[in-house]
């Protein structure tokens, strides 16, 4: 097993055990048992105070062992070592054993018990290593089971047949009586014999002869009962193999540093634990359940880092814990990518892992538990806790989330301890005094009263609240411990409070990266030197280089690309901070507006000059906020009712007109810019023939060209495989990460999240593009694209026929010709469009087969929405839910099943679990098969991945029962 920290048994006065030379008396952790099959015999025997290892930390288990040293061990086992410290200075029977030494006592008790005899010339021989087989019969008698091994046999085959029925040499290889013992093994048999029945007299028989027998106590029982409990009339070792530490001293501000809370089913009854009560000195019982207890460890024992962790204990006199081993589990470390609350699946590292349903969640220490809410309270169900993880990394805009995640033997996580930097909370009740708060700030003040204050003026806490004595506020900084006055004016401080407001811990650090920034991401993730950085929950920037300027992140870092720029970092790596100074031109950029600016957008200065406002998507695919200027020869009057009023120029026409109405949204421009680290000027504004009037191929570089492309409506304009896709005149134009994607729509000009968006379900046959018009800027020699701008002609393409999906509402509108009309919203191919269904005179009834939540099958007519009646697939949802019969709820007669659950998927093979101990046949998807996840509130698209361990419906939509196109999964 792999060990946790361990145990340090109780200090102890009695004489040198398991070594030869007296200044090994005092232990130290025996780290060269970790992972052998020794390791849990002797640390066990350490708790109890049996054995001991050397000062420089080892036991040496395979060194041998001496006669006076195993003497001394038995003395032990069977409690009588006070008595053989008092018969140290009696005469000893064997010539060879001297009074007073070390060993005398003991084996004076182990002579007077009958345990050891000595050798026929009448010696002991103490400092000779004993054998296996004298040290099994000295083991075999300490049970008192000598007098009925000696009448069964010849020494030493009796003593080693009998050590080997009762299982004192079990986890033992090939004892060879003659060979001489090593410690690791003596310490198994050792153990072994702990957990075995004493024997003695019984009474006599018929004969009148002694008959021996078992005394129902075992040796531990017997002469260690500070450590076995009443397990319902048996005295049984108290030692639990099924616990979970809950809560560690660290950690909970409520726990001593020598506490632990521990879950146990039903251990406060086993060890009859009835206090409620807080107590530093016995164990008491944390829940009304009577399943966890905090009580006290042992010495030495480290528990810092076993929340969560499954362990094995051992308890003690007054319920102390003198032993934790971690049982065998697997533990992963690294950053979550996704989650999957449904498939109860986490992926790690880019790999993915199963979750039990029995779980525990942990974020930031903190235990999601049925006393935490969000959208919906958390039970115990471990979807639920997953459903909660995966909304709070929805709420806080995906930040990193380092992560732990605890396997049992199955390869399933049964723990996932989550830490987050950044600034958010857990809720605990509805009473928002009781949530557990969690905070970061960049230290841009320290006040003359201590309080510390934040970059944008918020004022934390105070230096002095985290150095009071006894407040139990775990501070670091850098990762060693610290106190208040070690932080300092740049610091980050990422700091957590408890529920009664009280701070539990405060971490700090100095960490900072500078390099060359050299690409800003759309979600503002910047590449310095090639490494790529994600911002933290609101990250801060200054271009001027100064503390006291940062603001909120914003376009304005466009000002610091390829300038020298310094991030400060919180504890998962994100950047809080990002300092640089831009005072530079930067030519020759392009971009595409992003919103046709307004009258209102015009300002003017103090000079009466106007200039306005301009929002630009960037070469990094980034809207930025530019400032554009102009000057003109006589003033402007100010911009009233939403329009400029009165103007008059002295030449020329009024610039800001002008750019009112050429730059509108989709133009592309080129551009240079100029900052002085607080405004982002645009100069040199050039506007490029755009997508109304542009010729075939607008040239802005040599390399790079700018050009209206013609996607025809057929199949294979699109390969998947290598995302790419073909005009009009069969030329291949290649997408990959770096290539900005905009969707030019009616309301807004907005950014697509990569190649998935414009293939759906790895389906390139249905595609965005497909008949549309798009703007491409690309590379002249590869074709690579840089800009691909598609218009809502083609946005969400679908077959005219056999579409499928969920209908989401059904209401009154206006189409684009301002008609009121029928629309209806359909959840289809993992996003909800909007038809148009007929005029708003006309029935709804007879115009849709199907209502709100119903799955559907329908077509398209010049994008209308269009059913045909009965001939349609339609599904009520809701009544699935309370009946068995799905086949009813089926208008047509395509092949359908009722619920099964999905054992396994192998391809595109489908197994099932046994219904009524009855075989179920599998099925076969078709190559296109869509599935549907109408297991939580709202509809989701899902992958054929996720279907394992979930109960689905299937459906064949073209009668071809060999395969099916539709998969439903229920729950």
């Amino acid at each position: 097993m792999r060990k946790a920290k361990k145990l340090i048994a109780l200090m102890v006065v009695f004489a040198m055990v398991f070594s030869t030379i007296l200044p090994s008396l005092s232990f130290a952790q025996a780290t060269d048992v970790e992972g052998t099959k020794y390791e849990e015999a002797v640390e066990k025997l350490m708790a109890l105070d049996i054995i001991k290892g050397y000062e420089d930390g080892t036991f040496k288990p395979e060194d041998t062992i001496s006669r006076a040293e195993f003497a001394t061990i038995v003395t032990y086992l069977i409690g009588l070592q006070d008595a053989a410290e008092l018969s140290k200075n009696v005469d000893s029977k064997f010539p060879d054993v001297k009074t007073n030494e070390w060993y005398t006592g003991f084996i004076n008790i182990a002579s007077n018990e009958g345990i050891i005899k000595g050798y026929p010339d009448g010696t002991f021989r103490p400092d000779a290593d004993v054998t296996y087989a004298e040290a099994i019969t000295m083991l075999v008698q300490a049970l008192g089971m000598g007098a009925v091994t000696d009448a069964n046999g010849t020494w030493p085959s009796n003593y080693l047949a009998k050590a080997s029925q009762i299982g004192i040499t079990e986890d033992v290889d090939g004892v060879d009586g003659n060979a001489k013992a090593i410690r690791g093994d003596v310490a198994i048999m050792s153990f072994n014999t702990l957990t075995k029945d004493k024997w003695g007299a019984k009474g006599y028989n018929d004969n009148g002869e002694i008959t021996y027998g078992s005394l129902g106590k075992t040796l531990l029982a017997d002469k260690y009962p500070d450590y076995v409990y009443d397990n319902n009339g048996t005295l049984e070792a108290k030692v639990f193999d099924n616990a979970v530490i809950t809560g560690v001293a660290n950690i909970n501000r409520e726990l001593e540093n020598n506490q632990v809370e521990i879950e146990i089913e039903g251990i406060a009854a086993a060890l009859k634990i009835t206090s409620t009560t807080a107590s530093t000195t016995k164990a008491y019982k944390s829940d009304e359940s009577g399943n966890k207890i905090v009580t006290t460890v042992a010495e030495g024992i480290d528990t810092s880092n076993l929340l969560g962790r499954e362990v094995e204990v051992m308890f003690g006199k007054n319920n102390v814990i003198v032993y934790i081993q971690e049982l065998d589990t697997n533990t992963v470390k690294g950053t979550i990518d996704s989650i999957n609350a449904a498939g109860y699946k986490l992926e790690v590292n880019d790999k993915d892992y199963s979750v039990s349903k029995e779980a525990r969640l942990y974020i930031n220490d903190v235990e999601i538990t049925s006393d935490i809410t969000a959208t919906e309270a958390i039970t115990t169900d471990s979807t639920t806790k997953l459903a909660y993880l995966a909304e709070l990394n929805t709420d806080l805009n995906e930040p990193t989330m380092n992560v732990t995640l605890i396997q049992n033997s199955k390869g399933k996580a049964t723990s996932i301890n989550v830490s987050l930097a950044g600034t958010f909370t857990i809720e605990t009740t509805d009473d928002t005094d009781s949530d557990y708060k969690f905070d970061q700030f960049i230290v841009e003040a320290i006040r003359n009263d201590s309080t510390l204050v934040g970059l944008d003026g918020t004022r934390h806490f105070k230096v002095e609240d985290i150095d009071e004595k006894d407040n139990k506020i775990i501070m670091t900084k850098n990762g060693k411990e610290a106190t208040g006055e070690d932080i300092e004016v740049g610091d980050l401080v990422n700091y957590s409070k408890l529920p009664d407001g009280n701070i539990r811990s405060v971490n700090v650090t100095t960490e900072t990266v500078s390099g060359t920034l050299e690409v800003i991401s759309q979600d503002y993730t910047l590449t310095v030197d090639g490494e790529k950085y994600k911002p933290a929950m609101n990250s801060m920037l200054s271009t001027s280089g100064e503390l006291e300027d940062a603001k909120a992140m914003t376009s304005d870092i466009a000002t610091l690309l390829k300038d020298e720029i310094t991030m400060y970092l919180d504890p998962n790596g994100n950047y809080l901070l990002v300092m640089g100074e831009s005072e530079e031109t930067l030519e020759g950029q392009y971009g595409m507006i992003a919103r046709t600016p307004i009258a209102s957008d015009v300002q003017y200065d103090d000079d009466s000059n106007p200039y306005m406002k301009l929002h630009i998507i960037d070469e990094n695919g980034v809207k930025q906020v530019y400032t554009l200027r102009g000057e003109a020869e006589d003033e402007f009057q100010q911009v009233k009712a939403g329009e400029i009023i009165d103007v008059e120029l002295g030449s020329g026409e009024d610039w800001t007109d002008k750019a009112i109405t050429d730059l509108t949204k989709g133009t592309f421009v080129q551009f240079s810019t100029q900052s002085s680290g607080r405004d982002i000027e645009v100069v040199d504004l050039i506007k490029l023939e755009n997508s109304t009037n542009a010729p075939s191929n607008v040239e802005l570089t040599d390399e790079v060209l700018l050009s209206k492309l013609t996607i025809n409506d057929e199949d294979g304009i699109v390969n998947d495989d290598n995302q790419s896709f073909k005009d009009s005149t069969g030329k291949t134009y290649y997408v990959n990460d770096e290539t900005i994607i905009l969707n030019q729509n009616a309301d807004k000009l907005e950014r697509l999240d990569g190649w998935r968006t414009l293939v759906n379900n790895s389906d390139a046959d249905s595609n965005m593009l497909r008949g549309t018009t798009p703007l491409v800027i690309y590379k002249n020699n590869s074709r690579l694209v840089k800009y691909l701008v598609i218009s809502d002609d083609g946005t969400g393409y679908q077959q005219t026929q056999d579409n499928y999906g969920v209908i989401m509402d059904i209401y009154a509108g206006e189409n684009t010709k301002e008609h009121k009309v029928w629309l209806i919203d359909i959840y289809t191919n993992g996003e909800t469009m909007t038809y148009e269904i007929d005029d708003i005179a006309s029935d709804i009834s007879s115009a849709v087969y199907g209502e709100e939540g119903d799955l559907i099958r329908y077509d398209l007519d010049d994008g209308k929405f269009v059913q045909t009646g009965s001939s349609d697939v339609k599904i009520d949802i809701s009544a699935w839910e309370d009946n068995d019969n799905f086949d009813s709820f089926i208008s047509d007669s395509v092949n359908d099943k009722d619920q099964l659950v999905v054992s396994e998927v192998y391809g595109k093979l489908v197994i099932f679990n046994e219904v009524d101990d009855s075989a179920i046949d599998p099925i076969t998807m078709a190559d296109d098969v869509t599935v549907y996840d109408l297991s939580g509130k709202t509809p989701a698209m899902s992958d054929t991945n996720e279907l394992e361990g979930r109960t689905i419906m299937y459906f064949d939509s073209d009668s071809d029962a060999s395969k099916y196109e539709i998969i439903i999964i229920l729950e």
